[in-house]
């Protein structure tokens, strides 16, 4: 029973562009919807949950939530607007630093619970 195996190709780190902007791109080959968040001095613009783009200057983020349950990571502002860095997107933990970095703000860690979620701070 030999079966064809493949190897994934090695995670690439954000790419950068001439004015100091990071872009998380999903990869393609994983058949995400290829929508890029883009990370600039002014603020952060990307996909909701459910796919509207939304775009927030960084004094306007009122939160950061990451769940560890479905590796979400949501930026939050104060109008209600969110910004989701989802699992197919590449290199989340650079993407939580350099908007903590932006921010000032902590992560809030949501671990899911059979009765409540556990919260913590990082």
């Amino acid at each position: 029973m030999g079966g064809k195996v493949t190897a994934k190709p090695p995670r690439r780190a954000l790419p950068q562009h001439p004015h100091g902007e990071s872009v998380a791109e999903p990869p393609q080959d994983e058949g995400a919807r290829g929508d890029s968040i883009v990370l600039n001095y002014e603020g952060i613009s990307g996909t909701s949950t459910w796919g509207r783009r939304a775009a927030l200057a960084w004094n306007d983020v009122a939160s950061l939530e990451f769940n560890t349950g479905n590796r979400n990571t949501m930026v939050i502002g104060k109008n209600g607007a969110k910004v989701c860095h989802s699992g197919f997107h590449l290199d989340q933990p650079r993407f939580e630093e350099e908007v903590k970095r932006r921010t000032g703000l902590p992560v809030k860690v949501i671990q899911p619970g059979t009765w409540k979620p556990k919260v913590s701070y990082r």
